[in-house]
């Protein structure tokens, strides 16, 4: 069963007559579940005749109890739905024996349920069941919400025409300032942009680690529904990194741009103080498991202690010297579209350069059908963003000694942003 996929559990006839019927409803309701079918036979066969494919019920019978006879029946109006469905069978078990934990022998039923509720409690998944209120196309900003629709953004809608929308993601920052920023760069220029939250929202985790890829598959899915024709992602620093997994992912992404990337997945992190410390697990995950990644050599990190020493934000002492595997390395080539890389041989993060000439020469060496691209500018360091902020003075050197040259190459990525969406897309 995929984790983007609901848990319904379907109770024996009777209803809500049945004495078991509010230890379900109170279970299922605790765990953020979006329906639980309790009917009769009928009742409940007409309702799941309906669900959408996607969807999986499971069913718990005992072999000892009558009702056992119902599940052949259950199974043909499932396949006959094009629906999906698990039927247990506990040998010898009687009537409702999964919720009976209690009961000797009953435990490993009830404590599968318990898991399954636990684990998918969180997951708010693309069905015909949750009705979305219609879209007032003449408002120009809409906002999503992690509660009902498994992703937090705000779609900034350009234009207003659907042939191109740009999902805009930021990096270890977090947050929805620097992101929606960016997103607004392409509405004010007539291009549909949605900022998509990653992590320290109030509705989001507050750490960069294991932050589900579902967000965004959930935001392309959504997309699709508003009617979006070409759906694009750019990603900066970290949000880079997400951009290319999930466009190696999802191939109705069509178009990827990797702002100052890294060619392959690292370890997440958390902060600690002023500070950002290894988590020890990935940066991302997907369906509940965590993408295989590179873990960091140097396990603490001293901020106030580095910019006292560098006087600026200069932290590639520790983002070098990872042990990069290949499993840990993003597979680029599987992207369905253009890819646009842009870095800094200067950049005082990470090896932004680096990793994009690596991703590069991949793409020539597999043969990447789509057109690629890497622009490399000489003065900007790794704030490669649209918008200029007093605090990049203050971060980075290069800003306060290079002003006029990092103007100059912020209006060159502008032009480089908008000719690739516009013209190479």
């Amino acid at each position: 069963m995929k984790q983007n996929e609901y848990v319904r559990i379907v109770s024996a006839p009777n209803g809500a007559q049945n004495p078991l019927y509010r230890v379900m409803k109170k279970a299922v309701k605790a765990a953020n579940i979006r329906k639980i079918l309790i009917g009769t036979k009928e009742e409940v066969l007409t309702r799941v005749s309906k669900m959408n494919a996607k969807n999986m019920t499971l069913f718990y019978y005992g072999s000892a109890e009558n009702v056992y006879a119902f599940a052949p029946s259950f199974a043909e109006r499932y396949r006959k739905a094009g629906a999906k469905c698990v039927i247990h069978v506990g040998k010898g078990m009687h009537h409702c024996y999964a919720l009976q934990p209690s009961v000797p022998g009953c435990n490993a039923a009830s404590d599968e349920i318990i898991r399954l509720i636990r684990s998918y409690r969180k997951i708010m998944e693309d069905s015909p069941t949750i009705k979305e209120p219609p879209i007032d196309e003449t408002v120009m900003l809409l906002h999503t919400t992690v509660k009902k629709h498994g992703f937090e953004s705000v779609l900034y809608r350009g234009n207003g025409t659907k042939e191109k929308v740009v999902i805009d993601i930021s990096g270890s920052n977090g947050g929805m300032r620097l992101t929606e920023k960016e997103a607004q760069f392409y509405h004010k220029n007539g291009i549909p942009a949605l900022a998509l939250a990653l992590f320290k929202t109030k509705q989001t985790q507050k750490n960069l680690d294991r932050v589900p890829i579902e967000y965004v598959e959930r935001a392309v899915n959504w997309l699709k529904r508003l009617g979006y024709k070409k759906i694009g992602i750019d990603g900066l620093s970290k949000g880079s990194e997400l951009a290319l997994i999930a466009g190696s992912m999802f191939p109705d992404i069509s178009c990827v741009i990797a702002r100052v990337p890294s060619y392959f997945v690292s370890e997440g992190l958390r902060k600690s103080g002023i500070s950002k410390n290894p988590s020890g697990t990935s940066c991302w995950s997907y369906q509940g498991k965590e993408l295989p990644f590179a873990p960091y050599r140097l396990r603490k990190f001293n901020m106030l202690k580095m910019l006292m020493k560098e006087k600026e934000l200069h932290i590639l002492t520790f983002n070098k010297g990872k042990k990069v595997t290949p499993e840990t390395v993003i597979p680029v080539e599987k992207i369905n579209g253009p890819v646009l890389f842009l870095s800094s041989r200067q950049d005082e993060v990470w090896e932004s350069y680096k990793s994009a000439a690596i991703m590069e020469k991949r793409l020539k060496d597999k043969g990447f059908k789509y057109p690629h691209k890497h622009i490399v500018l000489p003065h900007l360091g790794h704030a490669m963003t649209t918008d200029y902020s007093l605090l990049y003075k203050i971060a980075f050197k290069r800003e306060r000694y290079y002003p006029e040259e990092c103007v100059k190459e912020r209006k060159q990525l502008k032009h480089e942003l908008l000719n690739w969406i516009n013209h190479v897309w």
